[in-house]
Order: C-alpha cells, then sequence, then structure tokens
C-alpha cells in the first residue's frame, strides 16, 4: 500500500471562527444597520424641526392673545383720550358736564360765554392740541364754589380754570363766581 496522504481537514479553529464572526456582522452593520440608524436619526432629526415649529407657533399664538388683549385695553382707553382730549371743541358736552358737577356741589351755572382763544401763534407740526376759552358764572355759597373749583379741575376733560374773580352778593353770605376756563381739543 502506497503510502498516500489524505488530506486532513482540521476543525475550525475557535478564533478563525469568531474572526469570520466578526467580520459577517460588520458587514451586516454596515449594510443593513447602518442605513437603518441613519433612517432612525433623520427620522428623529425631522421630529425635533417638527416640534420646534409647533413651539414656535405656540409662541406665536401666546403673543397675538397678548396682542389682543393689550388692543382692547387700548381700544377702551381711547375713548377715554377723546373724553379727555376731544377732536374738537365740543362746548355742549363741555356745558352739560359743568352743569353737572355744579348741581352736585350746590352752586347754580348762571352764565356760560365762550369764545376762540384770538392769540395767533405759531402753529407747530408737532402741537396736538388747540385751545379755546369759555367764561361762567356760578352762585353759592363759599364752600360750594370751592368744592366746584376742585371738581372742575378734576373733571377728565382737559381744562385750566385761568382766573379766578368772586363777589359778595348784597343780602346774604351768596357769591357769584366768574371764572375763565381754558379748555383744549385735538389739533
Amino acid at each position: 500500500m502506497a503510502n498516500t496522504k489524505e488530506p486532513t481537514q482540521e476543525p475550525i479553529s475557535s478564533v478563525s471562527f469568531l474572526f469570520l464572526s466578526l467580520t459577517i456582522a460588520l458587514v451586516a452593520g454596515i449594510f443593513i444597520i447602518k442605513p437603518q440608524w441613519e433612517g432612525i436619526t433623520q427620522q428623529n432629526n425631522q421630529i425635533k424641526e417638527k416640534q420646534e415649529e409647533v413651539e414656535k407657533k405656540e409662541q406665536k399664538i401666546e403673543d397675538l392673545e397678548v396682542l389682543k388683549t393689550n388692543y382692547k385695553e387700548i381700544k377702551n382707553r381711547i375713548s377715554t383720550i377723546y373724553t379727555a382730549l376731544p377732536t374738537s371743541e365740543e362746548h355742549a358736552e363741555l356745558l352739560v358736564q359743568l352743569d353737572s358737577i355744579a348741581s352736585q356741589n350746590g352752586v347754580v351755572l348762571f352764565q356760560i360765554d365762550s369764545s376762540k382763544d384770538t392769540k395767533k401763534t405759531s402753529k407747530k407740526q408737532t402741537d396736538i392740541y388747540e385751545t379755546s376759552s369759555i367764561n361762567i358764572q356760578v352762585v353759592g355759597d363759599f364752600l360750594s364754589i370751592k368744592n366746584f373749583i376742585i371738581e372742575t379741575e378734576k373733571n377728565l376733560r382737559i381744562l385750566d380754570i385761568i382766573s379766578i374773580s368772586i363777589e359778595n352778593n348784597p343780602g346774604g353770605n351768596i357769591l357769584t363766581a366768574s371764572l375763565k376756563i381754558n379748555i383744549y381739543y385735538q389739533n
């Protein structure tokens, strides 16, 4: 018998098997897992972007609510502003207010005279108001006239009492007060 040797197959060593397994896992990771991982990362980024957009829109909604509230407050204040500084002289409205103040303070509105200010001053474009004046006479006792003057100065309508003269009426403690009042209105 001839001595012929058949090649013997050695069993795969555990190191070679481990190396082969790691190589297969690496290849699978590169071609299978990496694209999946990138897809998940991309979706997470998209989710973050959408969340940021939602937060921005929610912030805009909150800002809009604040603006709406501010607008309502300003709108309510505008009527107060127009009462304090109307767009025209509005003598009739002022006289109603003065008559109400007079009756609340126990004086009688006796005489009313209105006149536009005749002073011609150079108009500036920054002037937002014009002035006219009224002269009124009220009749009452000293305390009532004093209270009338105080309440007139507190009136919402912007005005200035620029002169006061008080005369004693014959036969008692009834006085007549003459007031010159500057009133202001929008230019």
